[in-house]
């Protein structure tokens, strides 16, 4: 039930409208006969909508509104008056009315577009804050990244500008925030002009001759450059890179860019070439595994590598990098052949800076940077390989993309599919009001009931999305999550009993809908079998009934979220959850032999 604070100075009217409102059960109404009197209540009691007329004694509707919206409060407003000079309108848009309804006519129906005007009005103020939820969730993951953090739009305006940021530049958010002209590189260089972030937006040739050690991944750019300036004065030597920003559309947006000072592990290195007795100590007490190894294996590890691997010493020394990977990376190509190529370039005189996908000694996947430089020992050359757990910062980039996305599709729902529903809603009321009762108004009740349905439908579903991505993904037997039914039997094959699975928490909700899924719509459906098919690369889950199956031409919609049809909300939901681990799935039964579901988990994200 909704409160509404209803201010006029006709307390005859004041009656006759909380007699309305309340009558449908949707709405409390507290009535009072001035906006002074109005003010000094909301101080004592929170309401969700205020009704307001215009030409009051002691303060008139106007006045009232601009009071209320100068204290920072978005409650909806709503002016309900019998003056309808233009000039009113006009000021009352001004001040931030929500909606404006001219008195005259009969009460009845001025009274009902009232109460529609009211739960329009809430609903979209109750939307646009879940909306600026996620945008502040949004904010807060990029304020937090370990590294400094900043981005521009495509004039060059700072649009955000982390902690991080303002610790290594000393300039505040606040200060920063909106201006352009090469403000970012002001702290770094002391003068206006183009950095990484710029060559994103505009590949200015002469700009990137400067830059002689700068590499792309597509168009990202990544640079290792010494910045005079930073920290105070002191300066420092950074690895940044920078990348586009993109709209949901996919339109270039403006950039963003991230700095890492690796002053200190500069430092390491000029001090492991420069003496032996420096080097193990900085080599056994360093944040980051620290490995030595030559063509082929490795020959020496500190403590932080045992920590990270999960292996001892002597499990390390004599082994190939690869033996701590995956059978392939995260772009498909062999680990072992990617292996090669960056140790071959590496000890030809070029520093290598990638990220890797490593495997501890218990299975888990975890991603790295890792660095791998040339150094001369007695004039012995080897390779000085440096790595970093980045998992907590990939999970962090991940829950921005997610957050983006979750952001999307709640506008997408509230702005559009919510806002087209309210609008036939609207209509079938207007419809409904001038009807006799009888036949035709029953089927436009009935049509407003299920429309508000719809809308219900709406919100659970984002309720829903809004749970992915939040816990961690941990291991998961997969046989203790397949669930039971009591008109279906489920077939298990013997191969899935020991087989664990690396994927977000709500895996076994996937297995429940699945199930459900069978029950609903399999039609004649008896059985379900349940097996696994190793590849070369992957192990593939096979959920496969013997009910109708599933169209040729419905195989791939049924997994996508479209307008006006529900039917494949669940398995959207089923697809997005098993993408946070890189985990696929497809249907490829065939039709009136019944569905077969292929779910397929990548290297590392499986064990047995």
């Amino acid at each position: 039930m909704y409160t509404i604070l209803y201010v006029d100075d006709e307390s005859e009217l004041l009656a006759l409208g909380k007699i309305f409102l309340e009558q449908s059960g949707q709405f409390q109404v507290d009535i009072i006969t001035s906006a002074p009197a109005a003010l000094a209540q909301m101080n004592s009691k929170n309401y969700d909508a205020i009704i307001s007329d215009y030409q009051m004694a002691d303060m008139d509707g106007i006045e009232f509104l601009k009071t209320v919206r100068s204290s920072g409060n978005i409650i909806p407003f709503i002016l309900f008056t019998g003056r309808g000079r233009e000039e009113v309108v006009i000021e009352a848009i001004n001040s931030g009315v929500d909606s404006y309804i001219q008195k005259g006519g009969e009460p009845e129906a001025q009274f009902a577009e009232l109460a529609h005007k009211l739960r329009q009005a809430i609903q979209k103020h109750h939307a646009d804050a879940g909306i600026r939820d996620l945008e502040r969730r949004q904010a807060d993951i990029i304020n937090f990244l370990p590294d400094a953090t900043f981005a521009i739009d495509t004039n060059g305006v700072v649009i955000a500008w982390n902690r991080a940021m303002e610790e290594i530049t000393g300039v505040a958010a606040s200060y920063i925030l909106g201006k352009g002209n090469y403000e970012y590189a002001i702290s770094g260089y002391h003068e206006r002009q183009p950095i990484l972030i710029d060559l994103v937006l505009n590949e200015d040739h002469a700009q990137l001759a400067k830059y002689p050690l700068l590499k792309r991944s597509g168009r990202t750019l990544i640079m290792e450059t010494n910045v005079p300036f930073l920290h105070n004065g002191r300066g420092a030597t950074i690895w940044s890179t920078a990348t586009p920003l993109y709209d949901t559309k996919g339109i270039v947006t403006g950039a963003i860019q991230s700095i890492r000072d690796i002053t200190e592990q500069k430092e390491v290195e000029e001090a492991l070439r420069g003496s032996e007795e420096k080097f193990k100590t900085l080599f056994e007490n360093a944040g980051d595994a620290i490995l030595i190894m030559d063509h082929e294996v490795f020959l020496d590890c500190n403590k932080k590598t045992e920590t990270i691997f999960g292996f001892t010493k002597d499990r390390i020394i004599g082994n190939s990098p690869t033996i701590f990977s995956p059978e392939r990376q995260p772009d498909g190509r062999l680990s072992s052949e990617k292996a090669k190529e960056i140790i071959e370039a590496a000890f030809s005189g070029e520093p290598q800076f990638f990220e890797w996908s490593h495997v501890r000694y218990d299975s888990t996947p975890f991603y790295a940077e890792v660095s791998l430089n040339r150094v001369i020992v007695q004039g012995t050359t080897y390779l000085q390989v440096i790595i970093r757990d980045i998992t907590t910062r990939k999970r962090a980039e991940a829950a921005a993309i997610l957050a983006r996305k979750k952001l999307d599709m709640m506008d997408e729902v509230t702005r559009h599919e919510i806002k087209n529903i309210i609008t036939g809603l609207i209509g079938s009321v207007d419809m409904a009001y001038s009807l006799p009762a009888g036949g035709q108004r029953e089927i436009l009740n009935r049509e407003i009931k299920n429309l508000t349905l719809k809308i219900q439908r709406e919100i659970d579903f984002t309720e829903e999305f809004q749970k992915i991505g939040i816990n961690p993904p941990e291991w998961q037997r997969v046989q203790q999550l397949i669930p039971s039914h009591r008109t279906l039997q489920i077939g298990i094959a013997p191969e899935i009993a020991p087989l664990e699975v690396y994927a977000d928490p709500l895996l076994a909700r996937i297995f429940l809908y699945l199930t459900q899924n069978v029950a609903r719509h399999g039609v004649h459906a008896t059985e379900i079998e349940i097996r696994v098919h190793p590849n070369h690369n992957s192990m593939a889950i096979i959920f496969e009934d013997n009910g109708i199956g599933i169209p040729g031409g419905m195989k791939e919609a049924i997994f996508t979220r479209k307008e006006g049809d529900r039917k494949g909300m669940g398995l959207f939901l089923v697809r997005e959850i098993l993408a946070i681990t890189g985990i696929t799935i497809t249907e490829n039964g065939e039709p009136g032999r019944g569905a077969r579901f292929e779910i397929v988990v990548p290297s590392g994200s499986f064990r047995t």
